[in-house]
């Protein structure tokens, strides 16, 4: 499974998707579906777990699936996106936003910084009682904000308390689905935002997150630049080891309700440690039935 789920993908020559069917006893199998990130995203995985229970339900009764006509192709919509003019008004923003000296996190660590990456990692999981998840529910709505923005600010926290940096960029992404002919398209919709926030020591918590959400409705209403435009234009300082305009990733989502395969078998939602990490740190938050977990990556080297 490991070996499986590790594949590098080349992306010339051969598909970007891979199946396999490993049998564990008499009537126990594991079906493990690996797919490279540039042809999904979470989006895209909701509409492929519906389209999966929906055939294998189809081929239980013995009829053949029949796949709907889509009104639009992946390749039609890259090659619209590619077409787009630069956004001068979202352009200027980010210029504004991430100008000067970029910060670059520095937080303690155990062995000396390699000059490439291995990108190896682990991560550490956490799920919160229902009583606790209620409780920051209900801050969220004595702050009069989204939960995606409080615990991005409780993050903010974490990271100054351990760096002692005030100024501080989380990389954070975002779907850019605008078109509702794009709702059951599969394919890699996502681009990058840069959260750019100053954590200063002596301001409370409502202040802050007063501040985390301004710069997010900001960064969110500035979205239409790509992120290789963003790098190209601003030209940060750039080193083969780190990203950049970032160490650190924020991510929140929902878990989308599982579909059924039927009367006995179901489908639950688990992380998988691939022994990755893509950047110094990720905070991944979910929330699943008004309960809330975090899994924070890292990279081990």
């Amino acid at each position: 499974i490991t070996k499986k789920s590790k594949h590098t993908f080349k992306l010339s020559e051969e598909p970007l998707l891979q199946t396999t069917v490993i049998k564990v006893a008499e009537n126990t199998y594991l079906f493990l579906i690996v797919m490279h990130h540039i042809i999904t995203d979470k989006w895209s995985m909701k509409v492929f777990r519906k389209e999966l229970a929906d055939n294998y339900e189809q081929l239980l009764k013995g009829v053949t699936p029949k796949q709907a006509p889509l009104n639009i192709q992946y390749s039609s919509y890259a090659y619209w996106q590619q077409k787009q003019p630069v956004n001068k008004e979202h352009l200027a923003y980010w210029q504004q936003k991430l100008a000067g000296n970029l910060p670059t996190l520095n937080i303690s660590t155990d062995y000396p910084k390699k000059t490439h990456p291995s990108y190896k990692g682990a991560f550490h999981k956490k799920t919160y009682s229902k009583e606790t998840s209620n409780s920051f529910f209900d801050l969220c709505k004595k702050m009069g904000t989204t939960p995606y923005v409080t615990m991005l600010s409780v993050y903010y926290v974490l990271l100054q308390k351990y760096s002692g940096q005030q100024d501080i960029l989380i990389g954070t992404p975002i779907t850019k689905r605008e078109q509702t002919n794009l709702e059951n398209l599969i394919g890699f919709f996502n681009d990058t935002l840069v959260l750019r926030n100053t954590v200063a020591i002596n301001t409370s918590f409502s202040t802050l997150i007063e501040s985390v959400k301004k710069t997010t409705l900001d960064a969110f209403s500035n979205k239409d630049i790509s992120f290789d435009t963003l790098v190209k234009t601003i030209k940060p300082k750039r080193s083969l080891g780190e990203h950049p305009f970032f160490k650190a990733m924020f991510l929140y989502h929902k878990v989308p309700e599982t579909p059924t395969l039927g009367n006995n078998i179901k489908i639950s939602y688990e992380p998988y440690d691939a022994g990755v990490a893509k950047f110094d740190l990720t905070l991944y938050i979910s929330e699943d039935n008004d309960a809330l977990m975090s899994l924070m990556e890292y990279a081990t080297d």
